[in-house]
């Protein structure tokens, strides 16, 4: 099970350097897909972990301590990397298709709905209020108040990282 994530983690990794060389949506949805099938391997392998962990309690008293393991930090750090760029990637491709569908007459403004703290679009994608921000700046501009707004929720963003 570690060799399969080993190797979904490589290829997730190749796949983010085109992703983000070509910027083409279609190695954007292999990269999510393997970036999935990449957090479904570790759920299976933190279920067998625990499994054994039940069936072997004198051995996970013996071993209460974990030992610090440079590989597995390593693989962590790296996953980490990757999902954060896996979800840049996809919320730019999220914010340029409804830009098109804005543009290109599909949907308009008062298609989207907003909520407390999210917008539901059209086609049910939930956007946070800085991507909505960001459709609107890009696809007519933003009022004072809008751009006010886009503002804060940016700083607050920074100050969240």
């Amino acid at each position: 099970m570690l060799d399969v994530l080993l190797g979904s983690l490589s290829a997730l990794e190749d796949l983010m350097k085109a992703a983000k060389k070509d910027k083409d949506p279609s190695i954007v949805r292999l990269a999510v897909s393997e970036a999935e099938t990449a957090s479904k391997t570790c759920v299976r392998l933190s279920q067998a972990i625990s499994a054994y962990a039940a069936e072997h309690p004198e051995e996970m008293s013996r071993n209460n301590r974990p030992t610090p393991d440079p590989e597995t930090d390593s693989l962590r750090d790296r996953f980490m990397a990757i999902l954060r760029d896996v979800g840049a990637i996809m919320c730019e491709s999220t914010v340029d298709r409804h830009v098109r569908a804005l543009e290109g007459g599909e949907w308009s403004e008062g298609d989207y709905r907003r909520k407390r703290g999210h917008v539901l679009a059209p086609n049910n994608d939930t956007l946070s209020l800085p991507d909505w921000y960001e459709i609107l700046r890009r696809h007519r501009g933003l009022n004072r108040a809008e751009e006010a707004d886009y503002r804060a929720l940016n700083k607050e963003h920074q100050n969240n990282e």
